[in-house]
């Protein structure tokens, strides 16, 4: 993808792979975050989450703060994903 303008204004970080994530919990602050990335996760409405992903060998972590059972975290691994290339 290119040119995707809504996630950042740095030119470089309009280029790359995303992934949309959805993660609701009731009652729960809901964050994700992705490993070894300085770029920010972007939240849009309806517990959708956009998120770019430099290489299979990061990783999303979803995690929902404040509901009935605490907080709760998973860990998602990109290692199957396909990073496919534009020719």
């Amino acid at each position: 993808m290119t040119g995707y303008t809504d996630f950042s204004e740095d030119s470089e970080e309009q280029e790359g792979h995303f992934i949309a994530i959805h993660a609701e919990c009731p009652r729960a602050e809901v964050t994700v975050s992705v490993s070894d990335s300085e770029t920010a996760v972007q939240e849009l409405e309806g517990g959708i989450f956009i998120a770019r992903i430099e290489s299979t060998e990061q990783s999303v972590t979803v995690t929902a703060n404040g509901g009935l059972s605490g907080a709760i975290i998973k860990e998602y691994s990109l290692e199957d994903l396909t990073l496919a290339s534009e020719l």
